[in-house]
């Protein structure tokens, strides 16, 4: 019996990082024990783990000790990690998740104090007399209990109840092979039912399972009568074998007889004398498994004792269970056990092979242990030959328990050490077909010589239906009747869910044959049930997945062939399979086979449907089932959205186009063209099987221009004639172009060709197959390559970067896209699912407006790199066998892909992307991370480009990748949920309406479309080109009607104007600037930066006309304005309230009014209008403090005299300013008080916060005043200057503007009357009329006024120079026994004569100067 602790009261929780989902509340028999419950136990126990975790006490390393040589035991270590793990990495890996998932049963009291209560309630139980089955479900219903697995009413059994003979601890707990788990730590605990309680027939016709279960439901009243919480679980699934959670008993080896219960065996009579009795094989493996669960627990321990490192792989072998979907619990009770697992590696362990070998030495690691168990597993044939656990792994003498009886009765066979029990009796052949794929799966991961896999081999969580199986079928209920479900299966098997999905996985395997490599068919597991409730049935075949892998080639074949028509056994049994739709036919070979034919249409799309085709009809053919019943098959998803919307009856298959393309290649290498073609490449992705749409045949009587139609590159033979001027080969190649056209036309052939001419006067060739499709064909010539390079380096600096990116674009378009076209279109022809799943990625992309060769989005080459990788580097999953899966996994990638902190690396050829090239990418990778780049967005590297620079990814822009991730996400996410709902039909989801007015209608779109002139391309294409620098576009380009715009953050913000914008611009006032910068920001922060402005401006060093003085003024009066706005259209004051109804927070903003004539006071310019201004907001202050009666009667009396122009006189002047400044000195006195109350948080901190406002208030007020009786002052001085201004300009003669002529510079000065005729200068001394003289005829330049010796002397009187000083050292000879300081004099002499060398004297002197 086990039992589930908390960590309160009766069960113990332990979060934890990892989940190991097949622990003992779902297996018995899983790990067992053979120590019993005692005190002694325990304590032992306690005292080894406190001996082993003492504190080591930590010493301090020396430098010496750090770096000194590895010692022997270091370089044994060493050397044992390279023979015995992948790597030294890899080694510290296993151990460091060892250390995270194992979990140590010594360190929990809880657990331990919770199993001696159990234990003591046990050995306390009373017995039971013997009573009928009518009596003991009447006495379990009274106790509250429904027993789990009843017996008949009417049925003779007599049944008791006796003390357990004993109850021990079992399973992982004391093996301390437990791993941690999200849920509830489960130990369990094995009762043994005593054998006098049974009888010497009570191994048939359930009598033991009906024994157990009462057993079982009296432990469960007495536990309940303590207490606990308790509930039943089906072990294995199996209804008759309930166990308790406080768990399952445990019955005696020595009761029954093993050859009783020998595979062959019957042990459930049938209802009637006259049925045959057929063996029973199950139900005896179920019976034998509970007699040896202490021995198999022994059989463990010893293995671990021997093997140290049998218990680390114990714990690895598990956590790749959970991890891989495979555990009992994930399985619903048929899949792989932790239990098992470790049955499999004891065996290993203590086997030999037939040389006598060991499988399994004791010496080997857990990573070793573990690999050879799974390769056990993967390559062993359980059809053939059961798997027997002994020591040569050969089957006991005793014929009941031969190998072909085990082989007969179950589908897998693992045979314990004794021989006689299948203890994977549980195991479907459809959970072993799982199990092996993903153990062959994991060894080619051990094997990746390229790199270690640690976090596909045991951290992915690959057990997620929509990403692991290509085909996923959805049946919800089988019918009631199945012929098939016989009265033998009945009685071995208890429940006919089990029958039917054993049957169902026969069917379809032998049905599918080669096309699968694994098929799961499961239904959800028996849900626990009170102990008070009756038990579920279990003959309700609902909810059964099927989840299939598929082989990526037979999946897709139309014929399957079956055996010759003369081997009629064979036949038989295919007919059987298929029935009706069974035929002979004969082959090329001459070959007359049984087969089966579904055809397709030859697209990928339909034949990827054949396996969902052929299992829909078996499942019809034998089970009666069909979409009637609500089946429903994941396969098909996005088809719809690949078909093109411009042909009523369009082909989805691309061999059409191909055969034409070939066709094509045909007819031009027949033409006489003088140089004959070496190559020639496709270029787009219509060429290559991954175009979103297939490419249609049209009319070819007629030449259709088409946006997007296959085109490839013609590559002629070298030659050296090809001129050395751009143009003249842009000629040349326009005559070829001629030339083939002519040539298609004197064919008298159907294929039609037309030269056309598009930008940058590039010419190239259209040409219509006489089969409809449409082709554009270019000429490479690679000289241009060579000219380009020419023409960047000579280009003037101004013209460099636009030549540069002309020839990065021809670069790309005429070399890095023909190689990536041919590598991607061999890659589809290899994965035939490769392209289809990157026409559902573009498709999706585009959906989403992310799919653009612009910066607005990510380059369609790109998305098709990103599908590559998940086929040819699968991460732990294999190779997609569906389009649709791989869909589902680019999604899952591409929204787990950690794009900034490392590269994307892809694969384009098999084993070209070696340890070297990794290394030179990573190191490039991590240069740009490095070298201030910025943030790196999407680096994706192949092995031919390694910089990430073919399609510019570095451009992408970060939001764009971004977005990219979360929508993978969120579209990974619906699937999930879609998944889940098993009626949903994409189809059916309402269609929206656009809102536009001036979106084109259903008419005019399909006329657009029959034209094959893509409008929105066109358009898009022009609006980048004109706006590309100031915006991102977005679009659909693959039918959306929408084009969606994004501003440039950059291009928002303000800059300085330049004359060569790229874009129309608007010169911007600092007014609009400041006005901007404000709409972000609250009006609390916008008061507060307003308040900081006006303390910066009061304190500033700055004199008042200084420019920078007067811009800080001017923003902080915007600012104030940009609030009283705010302010007023709050409405935060009325005329109706008093000041206790304002709130304190809103009290602060009475201040604007007050701040705003402040400051306004503080501009020069122009100073009336400034006046006026000041006075108007001072005065609005006035009135709505007023109007609150916040302003004190001396403060109105001064307002009054104000008003009234009443002035004090004398002495009073002076005394009313001594009293305003004390007044003043004591106000702001108090606001410091008052600041410094508030920095002590005090309980009443808001009544001072409010009385800090209005003694703030108060200071304005008397500020107010002085500033509107200063502003009267200073407007009464500017009436007073301008009238003075005026009465001057009244006063003032003005002399008549006359021109000076050289005439009136001579003659005399004044006239008759004295006025006077010219200019003249008066003068007295003879020694200035000297000087002047003497001005007219000196130099241009200023002459020296003194001597140099004179300046000199004036100068050191000044103290301007300093005499004195010491004298320069004398460079002492380096001593002749000094080695040292020679060799330096002669290291310092070479290197001046190095640089003498590299640089002679004038070198840089371009101009000669000097």
């Amino acid at each position: 019996m086990g039992k589930k602790e908390k960590k309160e009261k009766k069960k113990f929780e332990e979060p934890e990082e990892y989940q190991d989902d097949d622990m003992i509340d779902e297996e018995i028999e899983e790990e067992m024990d053979d120590e019993m419950i005692d005190d002694e136990d325990f304590s032992e126990e306690e005292d080894e783990e406190n001996e082993e975790e003492q504190p080591k006490k930590k010493t301090k390393l020396d430098e010496k000790s750090l770096y000194r040589p590895p010692t022997n035991n270091e370089m044994q270590n060493l050397k044992q990690t390279s023979e015995m793990f992948k790597s030294n990495l890899f080694k510290l890996q296993i151990e460091e998740l060892i250390k995270q998932v194992e979990f140590n049963p010594n360190k929990n009291n809880v657990v331990q104090n919770a199993l001696h209560e159990i234990k003591d309630i046990l050995d306390g139980m009373p017995e039971i007399e013997p009573k009928s089955a009518s009596q003991i479900i009447s006495s379990m219903k009274k106790s509250g209990i429904a027993i789990p697995f009843a017996p008949p009413k009417d049925t003779l059994l007599k049944f008791a109840f006796k003390k357990p003979d004993s109850i021990s601890i079992v399973g992982s707990f004391l093996l301390q092979t437990m791993t941690k788990r999200k849920e509830n730590v489960n130990v369990d605990i094995a009762i043994t039912m005593p054998s006098s309680l049974f009888l010497d027939k009570d191994h048939v016709n359930n009598r033991y399972f009906y024994k157990r279960a009462y057993y079982l439901s009296v432990v469960a009243s007495i536990l309940k009568s303590k207490g606990y919480e308790l509930e039943f679980q089906s072990f294995q699934n199996d209804i008759k074998r309930p166990i308790l959670i406080v768990k399952s008993t445990v019955l005696s080896g020595e009761v029954f007889s093993k050859a009783k219960l020998a595979p062959q065996r019957n042990n459930v009579r049938p209802p009637s004398e006259e049925g045959e009795l057929v063996p029973t094989p199950h139900y005896n493996a179920s019976l034998l498994q509970d007699t040896e669960m202490v021995s198999h627990l022994n059989f463990i321990h010893s293995s671990l004792k021997d093997a140290p490192a049998l218990k680390h792989a114990i714990i690895l072998s598990k956590v790749w269970i959970a991890q891989r979907g495979l555990s009992e619990y994930q399985k619903n009770g048929f899949g792989l056990s932790g239990f098992l697992i470790s049955m499999i590696m004891a065996a290993l362990l203590k086997s030999s092979g037939k040389n006598g070998t060991k499988r399994i030495a004791k010496g080997f690691s857990s990573y070793q242990m573990l690999k050879i168990t799974l390769d056990l597993l993967a390559h062993h044939d359980f059809s053939r030959s059961p798997l027997f656990l002994s020591e040569n792994f050969e089957p006991i003498e005793k014929e009941e328990f031969s190998s072909e009886y085990f082989l007969e009765n179950y589908d897998i066979a693992i045979v314990d050490p004794s021989g006689t029990i299948n203890i994977a009796a549980h195991i479907t052949k459809s959970a072993m077909d799982e199990i092996q794929y993903e153990a062959k799966l994991t060894l080619s991961f051990f094997n990746d010589s390229t790199s270690d896999r640690f976090e596909d081999l045991f951290l992915k969580n690959v057990d997620q239906p929509w990403l692991k199986y290509d085909n996923i079928f959805r049946i919800p209920k089988l019918p009631k009747s199945l012929a098939s479900y016989t009265l033998g299966d009945s009685l071995d098997l208890a429940d006919k869910t089990s029958f039917c999905l054993r049957q169902l996985y026969k069917i379809l395997k032998q049905g599918l044959n080669k096309r699968v490599l694994s098929i799961s068919v499961s239904t959800p597991r028996l849900k626990n049930w009170k102990i008070n409730e009756s038990g579920p049935n279990g003959n309700e075949c609902t909810n059964i997945t099927i989840g299939m892998i598929l082989h990526p080639e037979n999946s897709i074949k139309e014929v399957e062939q079956g055996p010759s028509g003369d081997d009629k056994e064979a036949v038989k049994e295919f007919k059987r399979i298929w029935g009706g739709k069974s035929e002979l036919r004969r082959y090329k070979d001459g070959s007359i086979l049984e087969s089966v034919v579904f055809s397709s249409d030859g697209s990928i799309q339909s034949r990827a449907l054949l396996v969902a085709r052929m299992t829909a009809y078996l499942l019809h053919f034998h089970f009666s089932v069909g979409e009637d019943d609500g089946v429903t098959y994941w396969a098909g998803l996005g088809n719809k959205y690949l078909n093109p919307k411009s042909h009523e009856k369009p082909t989805n298959s691309y061999q059409g186009v191909m055969d034409a393309y070939q066709d094509l290649i045909k007819e031009l290498k027949a033409i006489d063209l003088r140089l004959s073609i070496h190559r020639i490449h496709p270029l787009t992705d219509s060429l290559t099987y991954s175009s979103v749409f297939v490419p249609q045949p049209d009319d070819p009587s007629a030449i259709i221009s088409r946006s997007n139609p296959p085109e490839f590159l013609i590559e002629f033979e070298t030659s050296g004639k090809w001129p050395d001027d751009i143009s003249a080969i842009e000629t040349m190649k326009r005559a070829f172009y001629i030339k083939i056209a002519s040539s298609l036309a004197e064919k008298e052939s159907e294929t039609v060709a037309t030269v056309c001419v598009g930008m940058n006067n590039e010419s190239y060739l259209q040409i219509v197959h006489s089969s409809g499709y449409l082709f554009k064909v270019r000429i490479y010539v690679g000289r241009i390559i060579y000219l380009l390079e020419n023409i960047v380096k000579i280009a003037p600096p101004h013209k460099k970067p636009g030549l540069a990116l002309y020839k990065q674009n021809y670069t790309t378009d005429n070399i890095n896209r023909p190689i990536h076209a041919s590598l991607i279109g061999n890659l589809c022809l290899r994965f035939p699912f490769l392209g289809f799943t990157i026409r559902l990625a573009k498709r999706w992309m585009a959906s989403q407006m992310l799919l653009s060769k612009f910066e607005s989005g990510i380059p369609p080459e790109v998305v098709e790199l990103l599908c590559v990788r998940i086929y040819t580097q699968p991460t732990a999953y294999g190779p997609p066998a569906s389009g649709w899966v791989g869909f589902v996994r680019f999604l899952e990638m591409v929204s787990t892909f950690k794009w900034s902190s490392e590269p994307f690396i892809v694969e384009l050829e098999s084993e070209k992307l070696n340890t070297e090239i990794r290394d030179e990418i990573n190191a490039k990778f991590n240069k740009l991370s490095a070298g201030g780049v910025g943030h790196i967005s999407m680096f994706v590297a192949t092995e031919l480009d390694h910089s990430s620079s073919w399609w510019n990814t570095l451009d992408i822009s970060t939001k764009v990748v971004q977005k990219f991730t979360i929508l993978a996400k969120s579209s990974l996410d619906l699937i999930k949920h879609v998944l889940t709902s098993v009626n949903y039909d994409p189809s059916c989801a309402p269609v929206k309406k656009s809102k536009f007015k001036n979106v084109l209608d259903a008419h005019d779109k399909k006329l657009i479309e029959q034209s094959f002139i893509n409008v929105q391309s066109r358009y898009l294409n022009e609006l980048v080109e004109y706006f590309g620098d100031i915006a991102l576009f977005f679009a659909d380009v693959y039918g959306g009607d929408k084009i969606c715009v994004v501003w440039k953050p950059g291009r928002l913000e303000d800059t300085h104007f330049k004359a060569n914008l790229t874009f129309n611009a608007k010169l911007k006032t600092s007014k609009e600037k400041m006005l901007s910068s404000f709409e972000d920001k609250n009006l609390p922060d916008l008061f507060k930066a307003a308040v900081k402005q006006i303390h910066d401006i009061d304190n500033s060093e700055l004199p008042s006309r200084d420019e920078l003085y007067q811009q800080q003024v001017f923003q902080t009066v915007l600012l104030l304005q940009e609030i009283q706005v705010r302010v007023e259209s709050l409405s935060l004051f009325s005329d109706n309230e008093i000041l206790e109804d304002i709130n304190t927070a809103d009290l602060k903003y009475l201040l604007v009014q007050s701040y705003l004539g402040q400051t306004l006071l503080k501009i020069n310019q122009p100073r009336d209008q400034i006046l006026n201004r000041a006075q108007m907001f001072l005065l609005k202050f006035w009135d709505i403090l007023d109007s609150y009666g916040i302003i004190n009667p001396t403060d109105k009396q001064r307002f009054n005299n104000y008003k009234e122009d009443i002035k004090p006189k004398g002495d009073a002047i002076r005394t009313e300013k001594i009293k305003q400044y004390k007044r003043e000195k004591e106000t702001k006195q108090k606001l410091e008080e008052l600041n410094e109350l508030l920095k002590q948080e005090l309980k009443d901190e808001t009544d001072y916060e409010r009385e800090l406002i209005l003694t703030t208030l108060d200071l304005h007020v008397q500020q107010a005043i002085k500033l509107l009786i200063e502003i009267k002052d200073e407007q009464e001085l500017l009436k007073y200057a301008e009238k003075m201004k005026l009465s001057d300009n009244q006063d003032r003669v003005v002399m008549p503007e006359r021109t000076v002529k050289l005439a009136d510079l001579t003659g005399p000065m004044l006239d008759k009357q004295g006025k006077p005729l010219r200019p003249f200068v008066i003068t007295t001394e003879q020694n200035k009329r000297e000087e002047l003289a003497n001005g007219v005829f000196r130099p241009g330049h200023i002459l020296p006024t003194m001597t140099i010796e004179e300046y000199l002397e004036r100068e050191i009187e000044r103290g301007n120079f300093l005499s004195g000083g010491t004298k320069q050292p004398v460079k002492e000879d380096p001593d002749d026994n000094d080695e040292e300081a020679i060799d330096q004099e002669t290291y310092k002499k070479r290197e001046w004569d190095n640089f003498t060398d590299f640089n002679p004297r004038g070198w840089g002197n371009r101009h000669n100067k000097g």
